[in-house]
């Protein structure tokens, strides 16, 4: 690090909470320091306080510009890609030990059959990378991997290869990194492509590697396999404009699948999360698994996980921190319609994840639930159900949506207003009966039966 960029990131720090505007104007009382980079990261370290928590930490981190930031996965999903990764990729998840041929350790693959009569190392290329195992020289089928332990605790699976091909910012590839042996950092920036190294010298990380070059050009020069490539295009037209389908996205990866699919043994592919699921499937093909990630309350991205081996895709609804709901098209189609004859003391508001992935009979099916009618997104039931991904209401009363009677049942004049299925809009509603936001009420508006009701509730 030069002294002109530790200067700036300590009056960064020592300004953390000024007006940047301010500071801007006043950059003339500040000789010697570039107050557009140190604004920069003033910036980027309110940002991260929210989004990546760990990098403050780091006295050392320099943050990029605004629109890389604005583009980057925050560290939470980042993380959730990681587990990705290393559970879709080739290899296994724990060391094993056989009793009749001894100890098997540094092997990352499925179920193989090798003799092991001395210390070997040797790659397969069906099943991936095979090193380093002892036994007594006969044959067996044995399931196991390979963990590497480094002296700042992360744990890694030997042979696992990752290449991260719009690095960007690189958050992702610093959550692949503590999974993986190794991975490939790429972008065509020069100027992003310098400041990864910066922090990856600052963050201690020695297991990635920097390429600064166009991506598909990089894959093409690259003639070992990965063990994953992971793509977040760039969700932007000419115009700056921001687009959801992989056709407008930089780059077109479409056009590149097949040279994509032959490098590696698992594609992940972040999408915005306003993409049509099925069609984006359909694009793809060969899409094993989908991704669809929630964090504190919205849908942050959609994931396309490729393989070779894929037949159905299943759809997975996560909320970071929870347990996801999956469920394929088949399964879905195939469940009943349970539909509600009368509301109980609970209604049940799926999560935004479960929303857009869809899965809404076999969310009443496998939770006990009914739904209010063929359109409405509201289930209901007269007991409380544990583990409903999404937001659970106690039922106070039914009130009729007007002005008078719901002051009567609110008189500070303060509710939440939920709307599903309804003649009007939230806002538009909650502007109709004269509410304001606030408070711990929740008025509940939807079609039941054909009918539009509506129902004071508390949440759970």
């Amino acid at each position: 690090m030069d002294y002109a960029e530790r200067e700036i990131i300590e009056f960064a720090r020592e300004h953390a909470g000024e007006d940047t505007a301010q500071l801007l104007l006043a950059a003339g009382r500040y000789p010697g320091i570039d107050m557009k980079a140190a604004v920069q990261q003033i910036e980027g370290l309110r940002t991260a306080r929210e989004k990546w928590p760990s990098l403050p930490e780091c006295a050392d981190y320099m943050y990029p510009p605004r629109l890389n930031r604005e583009q980057a996965s925050s560290e939470a999903t980042a993380s959730y890609k990681s587990r990705i990764i290393s559970s879709r990729s080739p290899g296994g998840l724990t060391k094993s030990i056989d009793p009749e041929i001894g100890f098997i350790d540094y092997a990352v693959g499925g179920e193989i059959s090798l003799p092991f009569a001395t210390l070997t190392k040797s790659i397969d290329p069906e099943i991936g990378f095979i090193d380093y195992a002892v036994g007594g020289g006969k044959t067996s089928p044995v399931r196991c991997a390979h963990e590497i332990h480094r002296s700042n605790g992360m744990t890694l699976k030997a042979g696992l290869r990752v290449a991260d091909l719009t690095g960007g910012m690189g958050i992702d590839t610093l959550a692949f990194a503590k999974v993986a042996e190794h991975v490939d950092y790429v972008e065509r920036d020069p100027q992003l492509c310098a400041l990864m190294e910066h922090n990856l010298r600052a963050l201690g990380v020695t297991n990635v590697t920097v390429h600064c070059a166009d991506s598909l050009d990089w894959l093409s020069a690259t003639p070992s396999p990965l063990s994953a490539i992971y793509l977040d295009p760039a969700r932007r037209d000419s115009a700056g404009r921001k687009v959801a389908g992989f056709e407008d996205s930089t780059p077109n990866i479409l056009g590149h699948l097949p040279l994509l699919l032959s490098r590696c043994g698992t594609l992940i592919v972040k999408a915005s999360p306003m993409i049509d699921l099925d069609l984006a499937c359909r694009q793809l093909g060969s899409v094993a698994d989908v991704h669809v990630v929630e964090l504190k309350g919205e849908c942050k991205e959609a994931l396309f996980v490729c393989r070779h081996d894929a037949a159905e895709p299943t759809i997975h609804c996560v909320t970071v921190g929870s347990e996801p709901f999956s469920f394929t098209r088949v399964a879905e189609a195939a469940a009943p319609v349970s539909l509600a004859a009368e509301v109980g003391h609970w209604l049940y508001e799926p999560s935004a994840a479960v929303m857009k992935g869809g899965p809404y009979r076999l969310l009443a099916q496998r939770h006990s639930l009914a739904m209010l009618d063929v359109s409405t997104h509201l289930y209901t039931a007269d007991r409380l159900v544990e583990g409903f991904p999404g937001r659970v209401f106690r039922v106070l009363q039914e009130v009729k949506a007007t002005r008078k009677a719901v002051a009567e049942v609110v008189p500070e004049g303060k509710a939440h207003v939920v709307t599903r299925n309804y003649p009007v809009a939230a806002a538009e509603l909650q502007r109709r009966l004269g509410l304001k936001e606030g408070g711990e009420l929740f008025l509940v508006a939807a079609t039941h039966a054909g009918r539009p009701r509506c129902w004071l509730c508390s949440l759970a």
